[in-house]
């Protein structure tokens, strides 16, 4: 996966996940290439990706962008009280009725 180009573009390959997939050489033994083949081209990659050097200095764009804005939580939190909120919650999730206790906890056991 982490040795076509395709994947190296959409993929942002950061110190930390390479030096993860580096430590992955340490279990590639002869033994283990002689009965899975298939796992040499991952050591070839691995032994690439070593010597390419940092990771950080090829930039990479990704495909979403996470921005904090404040207009929301402002509008979210302006024009409401919520200390009333909370006690209309309060009273219609927190029953302080035990008949009305009793009847949720039927209700769930069956």
């Amino acid at each position: 996966m982490f040795m076509t180009n395709d994947t190296s573009r959409k993929y942002e390959m950061t110190s930390f996940r390479k030096n993860n997939l580096l430590r992955l050489r340490k279990f590639m033994n002869e033994v283990l290439l002689d009965q899975l083949p298939m796992l040499a081209d991952m050591l070839r990659g691995l032994e690439e990706m070593s010597i390419r050097g940092d990771p950080g200095a090829v930039s990479t764009s990704n495909a979403f962008v996470v921005e904090t804005l404040p207009e929301i939580r402002t509008r979210l939190l302006a024009n409401r009280n919520w200390r009333e909120l909370a006690q209309q919650q309060a009273q219609t999730f927190f029953a302080k009725d035990s008949a009305q206790e009793k009847a949720d906890m039927n209700r769930l056991v069956q």
